[in-house]
């Protein structure tokens, strides 16, 4: 069902009229309520992870939730990519833990990117700092990285597939470059070539991304840079990326919050670090 709002601002259900499909799932195109726009109260009481749930459960209560809009006629950030998680386990029969462990970490030598850090590697985990709202935006220590952080200290039951690992500057890179191979590293091939390309084409049109801005389209998890000028960037047209909620500036051999890989972690967002991060990789 997909919540309509009246003239007079109250709101009215509707039977949706496209199925939700994995594309939209995959483009943040598929309509789900989120916590930046329409009842962010609502979806927050019921997207809050409880006690030692799983995915499975979770993706059930998120699936109580009406559409915030008909699939595939807007581009909202939401929790699909946790909904993703959810399809892989379906489909593998794995927990996603399990999967990603095996299917992708193993085989790509990722040996430091974990859900939750094993205890002898906690004297290696960042602490997270953030801007002080009350403060002039003042960085803040948000989360000292010891073993009382929910990285180390958490129930080691819920997975999510929009973040929550912990990795390294190495781990990550070894990922992007498998990437940037097409599909392939160090002989390991995990996905074929004219897969990444369908991963890196624009699926949401001329469908605004008010998250990236003007200039860009999404592919499959990637934004996609359409065109320069208007996106003001120095990325080649068809460059993909997506910034993660921490952030580091600079840390070698530090563990830290999945998906930025360059000792300090901050939040929220960091769009405007982005091009130093892509020199810096490059």
């Amino acid at each position: 069902m997909v919540e309509v709002e009246n003239s007079d601002g109250t709101t009215r259900l509707e039977p949706a009229k496209t199925p939700i499909s994995f594309t939209h799932i995959l483009t943040h195109t598929a309509g789900l309520m989120n916590s930046y726009r329409g009842d962010i109260a609502r979806y927050s009481e019921v997207s809050r992870v409880r006690g030692e749930e799983n995915l499975a459960s979770w993706t059930e209560r998120l699936a109580t939730l009406p559409l915030r809009y008909e699939p595939g006629t807007r581009w909202e950030y939401s929790a699909a990519t946790s909904v993703v998680g959810r399809l892989v386990e379906v489909i593998s029969g794995d927990d996603l833990d399990t999967f990603l462990r095996e299917r992708i970490f193993a085989p790509l030598q990722m040996n430091d990117t974990h859900f939750y850090l094993p205890p002898d590697k906690v004297n290696r985990f960042a602490t997270l700092y953030g801007p002080d709202a009350d403060n002039g935006n003042r960085m803040m220590l948000t989360e000292v990285g010891d073993g009382r952080s929910n990285y180390v200290a958490g129930p080691r039951a819920f997975f999510s597939g929009a973040g929550g690992l912990v990795s390294t500057a190495h781990d990550y890179i070894r990922f992007q470059q498998m990437m940037l191979n097409g599909g392939e590293l160090d002989g390991v091939r995990l996905l074929g070539s004219k897969t990444v390309e369908l991963i890196f084409a624009n699926h949401t049109g001329d469908l605004p991304l008010w998250l990236s801005g003007p200039g860009y389209g999404f592919g499959l998890g990637y934004s996609v840079v359409m065109d320069r000028a208007v996106a003001h960037t120095s990325d080649t047209e068809g460059s993909v990326s997506w910034a993660g909620q921490a952030f580091v500036q600079r840390s070698p051999g530090a563990l830290l919050p999945c998906p930025q890989c360059l000792c300090i972690r901050s939040c929220p967002y960091a769009w405007q670090r982005r091009a130093g991060l892509y020199q810096f990789t490059n």
